[in-house]
């Protein structure tokens, strides 16, 4: 998965398969990949290292925001959602907006490397 910002160029073309995940509101531990917002999408990509996009995770709320994996085996993918500029409309249609998710959608992350001082 990619975080925001990091949208590596080319691809294959073609549409990705789009990925079947629950998700439900998660507790965060701390982590957060990214420096700006990325959203109105609604779904999260996952790229290989060459830039192919590999699927698309449609995500229960339109905006997600920054995914970062966690658990113990890194087959948790955490993402939080914003609900900035929504109406009080939007934001009732949108229950999750706001939130922290949790899901596991086939796909791990990496360790995060240990500060050398």
């Amino acid at each position: 998965m990619n975080g925001p910002g990091r949208r590596p160029p080319g691809g294959s073309g073609g549409s990705p398969p789009r990925a079947s995940t629950d998700w439900e509101v998660a507790v965060p531990a701390g982590a957060e990949l990214g420096e700006r917002p990325f959203w109105d999408a609604g779904q999260v990509h996952r790229y290989a290292p060459d830039g192919e996009l590999l699927a698309v995770l449609p995500v229960p709320a339109s905006q997600p925001t920054c995914p970062a994996f966690g658990g113990p085996g890194l087959d948790e993918l955490y993402l939080t959602t914003a609900w900035e500029g929504m109406t009080g409309q939007q934001r009732a249609a949108e229950p999750l907006a706001g939130h922290v998710l949790r899901a596991r959608p086939g796909a791990r992350g990496h360790p995060a490397l240990a500060f050398g001082g």
